[in-house]
């Protein structure tokens, strides 16, 4: 029996060391967040400085508007990579501006698989994924932001039956917010950031195709942010309103859930201190 419980133990820890990436350094449980009951997997944590109000300045919404944000990487005009950065090295977008280039901390934790490079599923499915609910979750890194340019995110969302009816690839729309939360002393300023997207690739085909995933981008210098500094940028939140669903609105008599699928995080050409 002991033998047993052993050989399970080593498979967890096998499956947490290894799961997404070799940079995932944090030991957590094999099973967190990877369980085959879809409801099971919703990431819902939130650091305790950010769930006291007292210690948040929040600002009005910033709502950004089609022209003020990308859908895909593959749009004219989002990137002007520096060719002196540039190497053989790197294959990929994800492995060119990943977190974990920038320092140390960003390999380790839960969220790491955010900041790894891996822009798409390549079969790991949770062990690749954020699952978020419309309530989200919030992190706060080790480091803050010095310099920046632009912020990204890969993603797109999911919907399942509780009687695991199939569900083929269709589109959805929610009402995305992004808070970023600046260091101000002992508090933080809260920015959200608020985005209607529509046409979300949802239950797509599991690829490494950009047309099967959102790439959200958006320039922090952006006129829409009225001047927003944000040097000393420690944390983002990610929430959304769920608005529409293809699939999902046709079969109302069913239980349900949706997700939004989180790939990548990025924050590129930027400086940590």
């Amino acid at each position: 029996m002991f033998k047993k419980y052993l050989k399970s133990f080593i498979l967890l820890t096998c499956l947490t060391l290894t799961s997404c990436s070799g940079e995932l350094n944090e030991i957590f449980n094999g099973d967190e967040y990877n369980n085959p009951i879809f409801k099971e997997n919703y990431y819902r944590e939130r650091p305790d400085e950010l769930k006291d109000e007292n210690k948040i300045i929040k600002q009005d919404e910033i709502i950004l508007s089609e022209g003020d944000f990308f859908k895909s990487y593959e749009e004219d005009g989002l990137f002007y990579l520096d060719e002196n950065i540039y190497s053989t090295a790197y294959t990929s977008y994800g492995d060119l501006y990943k977190l974990s280039n920038v320092d140390e901390s960003f390999k380790f934790g839960y969220l790491s698989k955010l900041y790894d490079g891996e822009m798409f599923c390549n079969g790991r499915f949770q062990l690749s994924r954020v699952q978020v609910d419309e309530d989200g979750f919030a992190t706060l890194f080790n480091k803050e932001i010095y310099t920046y340019d632009y912020f990204a995110m890969n993603f797109k969302c999911a919907a399942n039956f509780d009687d695991n009816t199939p569900i083929g690839s269709h589109s959805s729309h929610i009402e995305l917010t992004i808070s970023f939360y600046i260091r101000n002393g002992i508090n933080f300023i809260e920015v959200p950031i608020v985005i209607d997207i529509d046409d979300i690739p949802t239950n797509a085909v599991e690829t490494n195709s950009p047309r099967t995933y959102i790439f959200l981008a958006f320039d922090l210098h952006n006129s829409s942010f009225r001047n927003i500094d944000f040097t000393r940028l420690c944390g983002y939140s990610i929430s959304y309103e769920y608005i529409s669903d293809e699939v999902l609105d046709n079969n109302k008599d069913k239980e349900s859930e949706y997700a939004l699928m989180l790939y990548e995080v990025l924050f590129p050409n930027s400086t940590w201190l």
